[in-house]
Order: structure tokens, then C-alpha cells, then sequence
């Protein structure tokens, strides 16, 4: 059995994480990173720097761990929301219904393939679907049939295969119009998932390399011994011109 709250709980989830947990990963690591070095007027240049690089490992570290953390939950939670759509738009276990609509949506693909070999361009087909076997029937067949139309693929050639993905997102979109209820909120929740995905993935990679790259750069001697002198800036405020930017 699919479930709404079940879908809706890790939606949010998903939310928090990629809005509001991941940015506060990056804000406490350069808290902890860059915070003041106590008696640092008692230090060497040598130790001052092997001060700094210490801080800055421990705190990539807590970094580090933290968003492996996020990314595990992150994608479960991704898994969970697309498990209760698939469910939800799953075939019915009734033999007798199974066939019926595998009858329905074979005669709507003749109709639609009919349409498309007649000059209709793949998106008005999809756009004035009128119904959601033919959405159904769309998704299974197009796909192969747009191969077929372009010969061999990339991937035939040794190349990568055609990325398919934006076709389903708009055969998707689409199906929300022919279905209602619990399917309906549930595809509408894995539309939104998937969307956030990408922009989530690279927000961990740009993370990971942010905190990479600052981690092993210390700037020079002046403008760090002037940034722990500096106790009562943000973060923001001492921030070199290339830490700003990352």
C-alpha cells in the first residue's frame, strides 16, 4: 500500500535538507575553520599556520561527516518519496484489470504512434494527450520509438545513450492532469523529489569542494594573523576574496 503522509513526511525531509541543513553545514564549518586562535601574539609564524591547519582538518572532518550523514538520509529519503508514487501508479494485481489496460493502452499507442508518423511533433502528442493510458502507453513505447527514428545511438557508436529523463518529467507532468487522489499527490511529491535532486547533488559536491580547497589554503601570514586578531567580525567580514567566492 502507498502512503500520502508516508510520501509527505520524507518530501520534507528532502526540503530541509537541501534548503536549510546543508547551507548550515557550510556556515559552521567556516565558524569552526576560521575561529580566533587563543594567545595566538605567542606564536610563531610556523606554529601559528600549524595551529590554523589543524582547526581547519578537525573542523573538515565534523564537515565531512555531517554531510555524509545528510546525503544518506538525503537519499533515502529520495528513494522513499519515488517508492510510494511507484506504488501508487503501479498496474493492478487483477489479472482480468491488467489486461484490459494493457488492451487500452496498446490501442492508444497505435493511435499516438498513427499521429506522430503522420507528422505530429512528439510534444503536441504529448501535450494533448487525452488520457491517462495514453500517458501510460507514451511512457512505455516512446521512448524506442524515438531510437528507432534516429538510427543508431550514441551508445551503439560507443558514446553515451540519449538521456530520456526530460521526456518522462513532461509524460509525468502530464499524468498528474489524468489522475486523482492519493496517485495524483503522490506523483505530484515525486515531480518535486526529482526535482530537487540535481541542485542537491551538486550542492555536496560544491560543499566537499569548498571546504576542500579551503582547508588547505591559509592566505598569507598578515591576513591570517590579522583575521584572529579581528575576534569580533563574522565569518563573512574575514573571509578572503577567494573563500567569499566559494
Amino acid at each position: 500500500m502507498f502512503n500520502v503522509y508516508g510520501a509527505h513526511s520524507a518530501l520534507s525531509r528532502l526540503r530541509k535538507i537541501r534548503n536549510e541543513e546543508l547551507p548550515a553545514v557550510r556556515r559552521d564549518y567556516f565558524e569552526a575553520a576560521d575561529q580566533s586562535i587563543p594567545d595566538a601574539h605567542h606564536l610563531t609564524q610556523e606554529g601559528h599556520d600549524t595551529r590554523r591547519k589543524e582547526q581547519r582538518a578537525a573542523a573538515r572532518a565534523r564537515a565531512d561527516a555531517r554531510m555524509d550523514q545528510l546525503e544518506a538520509e538525503f537519499t533515502l529519503a529520495l528513494d522513499t518519496v519515488r517508492a510510494y508514487a511507484r506504488g501508487a501508479l503501479a498496474p493492478s494485481d487483477d489479472p482480468t484489470s491488467a489486461l484490459l489496460a494493457d488492451q487500452r493502452q496498446g490501442h492508444a499507442w497505435e493511435r499516438s504512434r498513427r499521429l506522430l508518423e503522420s507528422g505530429h511533433n512528439v510534444a503536441s502528442v504529448i501535450r494533448n494527450a487525452p488520457d491517462a493510458d495514453t500517458v501510460h502507453a507514451l511512457r512505455a513505447e516512446l521512448s524506442a520509438w524515438i531510437s528507432a527514428q534516429n538510427g543508431p545511438t550514441r551508445q551503439t557508436l560507443g558514446g553515451e545513450a540519449s538521456d530520456f529523463s526530460p521526456l518522462m518529467r513532461s509524460l509525468d507532468e502530464k499524468l498528474v492532469e489524468h489522475v486523482s487522489g492519493d496517485a495524483r499527490t503522490l506523483l505530484r511529491a515525486r515531480l518535486e523529489a526529482d526535482a530537487l535532486d540535481p541542485g542537491a547533488r551538486e550542492s555536496f559536491k560544491a560543499m566537499r569542494s569548498t571546504v576542500e580547497q579551503h582547508r588547505g589554503s591559509l592566505g598569507g601570514a598578515l591576513a591570517v594573523r590579522m583575521a584572529d586578531q579581528l575576534a569580533g567580525l563574522t565569518v563573512d567580514a574575514i573571509e578572503g576574496p577567494d573563500d567569499a567566492a566559494a
